[in-house]
């Protein structure tokens, strides 16, 4: 289980996207801070699963997540991931990663 404050920070970065009109069905944690072994360095490895990444995924698509960090956490390292991608998982490694060590994150 996450740091609760990583927890906080990822529901309140959702939350700044939903309020710029992102669709964001939930984010998933993985990388060093689900494993448990984050340093004081670590960033914050997230996939922002929504349908707006279902469609094909073009810099104004993937821009809005980047910005929403400064807004929330720094820290955060956003990766768009399409709720059908999430579900069937046809394309991406880094999803397996996710679906083996990620911790689901909804917003708040």
């Amino acid at each position: 289980m996450a740091d609760p404050a990583i927890i906080t920070s990822i529901q309140s970065y959702l939350q700044v996207l939903k309020l710029q009109g992102i669709p964001v069905d939930f984010g998933v944690l993985y990388g060093s801070h689900a494993r448990g072994d984050a340093s004081r360095w670590s960033d914050i490895d997230l996939l922002v699963v929504s349908p707006l990444f279902d469609h094909e995924r073009t810099w104004n698509t993937v821009r809005p997540l980047w910005r929403a960090v400064l807004d929330a956490d720094e820290r955060i390292e956003p990766v768009g991931v399409g709720t059908r991608q999430w579900e069937d998982n046809d394309s991406m490694a880094l999803i397996d990663i996710a679906h083996r060590e990620g911790q689901i994150i909804h917003p708040v």
